[in-house]
């Protein structure tokens, strides 16, 4: 079985020649820079790495090709119409604290790379990173998730999922020097505890490590209390519908009864029918919240108006003619890919279907 490697952003040209190396004599190897080759040569060994490269049958060496861009280059496709291992390493944008710009640059080579559709369907992509810049649970890092690249959302974006990830040991490379710290073309940077982060398409009944997973929250008013088996019920028909697949439940990691605006006077009683909807709701793995079981409003003076509940002298305190719920919604999925822009499109079905509801209105 022969194997075909894509080396993306080779800045000159030493990791390819490593890696040549080390592979057995039945592959392919097509090694690629984003700089013109006039610019590669400018850094130091280039010109020697180049040249041990193209003494190789098996291997090709390609200038000034743009990895969110594959589509572009025909000549990719006619080396090899698919690629069982796409390696990037160490990306960056250039400059300083350009975190969002680098997330962008990951989002869009995975997307570049699914249009371009030179990744087998059994192909891997092999992305390393300095430490910390994934932002996987794996990582032993203080810089947390919010101050890093974001690396499998950002893949969930082309539809990739985390298959593993291993440490990004140089000693298994002995020609790769690393180069272009932060755009300097010869100043090289740190790569102690990197990390190679493997992604791959998502294959049925196989789960992926470190899904993706993502909150959203839904207000609206009841005029007849709540019922959680109907709720999630709910959600989850319109899941499967968009989806189409009968697995849908696995799509919806937790759902969270967060907030229930009710006066203290219009508590209800716990032997009343609503109470009864509140059981179920707990029963469902729906979990109330302390602040969800607080009374919101208290001390509002009689007289007053508000949505959804009415408090006069007549009726003797406040009653309460709806009952607001705020609930949370948590998207995640181990067997495919979910990418934030779908959680917010499946979010927005939820909230569309719900305002069909005759007796719930959204806030």
């Amino acid at each position: 079985m022969s194997y075909t490697y894509l080396i993306l952003g080779d800045g000159n040209f030493s990791f390819s020649l490593s890696l040549l190396k080390i592979l057995s004599s039945n592959f392919k190897l097509v090694a690629t820079s984003l700089e013109a080759q006039s610019n590669v040569l400018k850094r130091k060994q280039a010109g020697d790495n180049l040249s041990k490269l193209i003494q190789f049958e098996n291997a090709h060496v390609l200038h000034e090709v743009d990895c969110t861009k594959l589509s572009n280059y025909e000549v990719l496709k006619e080396i090899s119409p698919t690629y069982d291992r796409v390696i990037f390493n160490f990306p960056h944008i250039g400059g300083k604290s350009k975190i969002q710009c680098n997330r962008i640059l990951l989002k869009d080579f995975f997307v570049s790379l699914v249009e371009s559709q030179l990744l087998s369907d059994a192909g891997e992509v092999h992305l390393t990173l300095c430490h910390g810049q994934g932002g996987t649970p794996g990582e032993d890092s203080q810089r947390g998730y919010e101050n890093s690249w974001k690396a499998v959302e950002m893949a969930a974006e082309g539809g990739f999922v985390l298959d593993r990830i291993e440490p990004f040991n140089t000693t298994d490379y002995p020609e790769y020097t690393q180069t272009g710290y932060r755009g300097h073309s010869d100043k090289g940077f740190s790569v102690e505890r990197s990390l190679c982060h493997v992604f791959r398409k998502p294959r049925p009944n196989v789960p992926s490590l470190h899904p993706t997973c993502y909150a959203h929250d839904i207000s609206f008013w009841s005029n007849s209390g709540i019922d959680g088996d109907r709720f999630r019920n709910l959600v989850h028909k319109v899941i499967g519908a968009c989806l189409k697949q009968t697995v849908n439940e696995f799509c919806v990691k937790n759902i969270e009864l967060i907030e229930e605006y009710r006066l203290p006077n219009a508590a209800i009683d716990s032997n009343s029918e609503e109470s009864e909807g509140n059981s179920k709701i707990e029963k469902l793995g729906v979990h109330m919240t302390e602040q969800s079981e607080a009374s919101i409003g208290s001390g509002i003076e009689t007289g007053t108006r508000l949505e959804g509940v009415t408090c006069s002298e007549a009726s003797g305190g406040c009653v309460a003619t709806k009952v607001s719920y705020c609930f949370r919604i948590w998207y995640q999925c181990r067997w495919a890919s979910l990418s934030r822009t779908l959680a917010g499109h499946l979010q927005q079905l939820v909230r569309t279907e719900v305002s069909r509801q005759q007796d719930w209105e959204l806030r």
